[in-house]
């Protein structure tokens, strides 16, 4: 467990390396459940090894096994290889009319016409 309470968990889907092409939009990550203090603070790392263009990761929550409509509560713009992270906080004013986040989560990957992305890791970082 890190420090205060926050764990880390891999939810790359399948544990393997996702590799997307040209006008694809598809979910990356395994589901993973939303714990009651995650819903206020999470923290998602996704780390790319090939970006062609900019592609937009969007993290996505839904209510449980029976909801199958997915919301977006955040997306970002990622355009080179690295670490991205897509940031939760009850803290940040622009985060605050999204929050608290649903019981399910799952990153998405979203590559237009001439986009490509090659994702390696998803670390899920959350208050248990």
């Amino acid at each position: 467990m890190a420090a205060g309470g926050w764990v880390a968990k891999q939810r790359l889907l399948n544990r393997t390396t996702q590799v997307l092409g040209a006008s694809v939009t598809q979910a990356v990550s395994d589901v993973f459940p939303i714990s009651p203090p995650g819903a206020l603070a999470l923290v998602v790392a996704v780390d790319i090894s090939a970006i062609t263009s900019t592609v937009e990761l969007e993290l996505q929550t839904n209510l449980g096994t029976e909801d199958s409509n997915w919301v977006t509560a955040k997306s970002v713009a990622v355009s080179a290889t690295g670490r991205a992270y897509i940031r939760m906080l009850s803290e940040a004013s622009g985060d605050q009319a999204q929050l608290p986040l649903l019981t399910n989560g799952r990153i998405r990957a979203v590559c237009g016409g001439g986009d490509a992305i090659t994702i390696t890791s998803i670390q899920v970082l959350q208050a248990e």
